[in-house]
């Protein structure tokens, strides 16, 4: 091997040894700061002997399901806790563990809150659709009646196959389509009938943007269904 081949391989080991360091004091700093700002939560967690976890945070990541009076505890929490480092997102994804229904009003204030984060809003989208969520109907509606529709607001499609009747759900489906083209694909493959079928395949064929196999696929899997 030449000197300079073998100092340059030197010099590229000495650069990936460094950026691992980096990445570890990255992660160990994030780690420090979110034990900070969950302290007090975690200490009223524990006292009242729910599941050991070590921060807060840990909570959605437990293998079993949260009772109404963990549940309560979370949406006590959520709404005062900082999430400089995501505390609030991931307490909210922790409420999908929730054993029966719970209501929805923290989570509908959070997500209309401006000063709330796209990722928390994409995250209570995302619990709002996963979970049983109760008083959220005609919140959910008006959601889609503003023609100003973000990308924060794409777990929220999948959430009015859910909350809503099938035929009412079908028609915002319809009419946001354009703007959520694969969610509402996907949605419309789980609730849809012949109707539908023929309206992702029509739309289809217009279609000229990214994710044609994503939506190729909710066609098919439509298909299979009417044909059962």
């Amino acid at each position: 091997m030449k000197t300079e081949d073998y100092s340059n391989e030197q010099q590229g080991d000495l650069d990936r040894a460094k950026k691992i360091e980096e990445r570890k004091a990255q992660t160990e700093k994030r780690l420090s700061q979110i034990i900070a700002i969950e302290k007090e939560g975690l200490t009223e967690w524990l006292s009242k002997g729910y599941p050991e976890v070590e921060t807060l945070s840990d909570i959605m990541n437990l293998k079993k399901r949260l009772t109404g009076e963990q549940i309560n505890f979370l949406l006590t929490w959520i709404p005062k806790i900082d999430n400089s480092v995501g505390s609030q997102e991931r307490l909210v994804r922790a409420l999908i563990l929730a054993d029966k229904p719970f209501d929805g009003s923290v989570l509908t204030k959070l997500f209309d809150d401006p000063n709330s984060s796209f990722y928390l809003k994409w995250a209570i989208g995302n619990t709002i659709a996963s979970a049983k969520v109760l008083n959220i109907t005609q919140w959910l509606r008006a959601k889609f009646e503003s023609i100003t529709l973000g990308k924060e607001k794409e777990m929220l499609v999948y959430a009015l196959g859910q909350y809503l009747d099938t035929e009412e759900a079908r028609n915002y489906l319809v009419k946001i389509y354009d703007y959520y083209p694969l969610h509402a694909a996907e949605t419309l493959a789980k609730i849809g009938g012949r109707e539908d079928l023929d309206f992702l395949v029509n739309m289809l064929a217009r279609y000229k943007g990214q994710g044609r196999g994503s939506i190729n696929k909710s066609i098919k899997k439509l298909e299979k269904k009417l044909l059962k």
